[in-house]
């Protein structure tokens, strides 16, 4: 069932292609609300979340994630599989933001 995601709407992003993946920095997930989809660069929407608190990645840091389903043909609902990337500014409509690869497979789940 696709789960449409609305502004606030909190999720949680976590877990990895590796059993203890780097980016979770020994926590379990990061916690954040959707703020809005924009197009994803493989087709279809991608997702944009305000983190609660930074993330850091390959020397950068930041609070806003960009999350897209990983496999053709799923919806948005807990437990998909999705790629996280890290923007350093808010993506929206047209604007792009630079974007550094977190995770290609982390799951999402949307708590409300």
């Amino acid at each position: 069932m696709d789960t449409e995601l609305r502004a606030g709407c909190r999720v949680c992003v976590w877990g990895g292609y590796e059993p203890a993946p780097q980016w979770l920095a020994g926590g379990v997930g990061y916690l954040g609300a959707f703020v809005e989809f924009v197009q994803s660069r493989r087709g279809g929407r991608a997702a944009v979340v305000q983190l609660d608190r930074p993330i850091t990645v390959g020397g950068a840091t930041g609070q806003l994630i960009v999350i897209e389903l990983r496999y053709p043909g799923t919806v948005w609902s807990s437990g998909e599989t999705v790629s996280v990337e890290l923007c350093d500014s808010r993506p929206s409509g047209e604007t792009e933001c630079r974007r550094v690869a977190v995770e290609s497979h982390a799951t999402v789940e949307i708590l409300d």
